[in-house]
């Protein structure tokens, strides 16, 4: 099957003016495409932020054979490339 591409993402953390950690987000400035083979594409989730605990809003991993990403993709749209509807 070809390869898809997705928008890898970059987390960064915020930090309060006296240094202590704050939420994770996602750096709008880091996004780039990446090349996908979506039958090594094994699990998506929603990112999980374990300082806020909470999801972060826009943004997915993407677990492969080669490991994981963060992707401002939506979590339908890479389950749709896991799982092709074949006619």
């Amino acid at each position: 099957m070809a390869s898809v591409t997705l928008t890898q993402i970059q987390l960064r953390q915020g930090t309060s003016p006296n240094g202590q950690p704050l939420n994770l987000y996602w750096n709008v400035d880091s996004s780039a495409p990446i090349s996908v083979d979506p039958t090594k594409i094994i699990a998506v989730a929603y990112a999980w932020d374990p300082i806020a605990n909470t999801y972060i809003p826009g943004a997915i991993q993407v677990f492969s054979g080669n490991g994981f990403f963060y992707s401002s993709d939506s979590y339908a749209s890479v389950v749709d490339y896991m799982n092709p509807v074949t006619p």
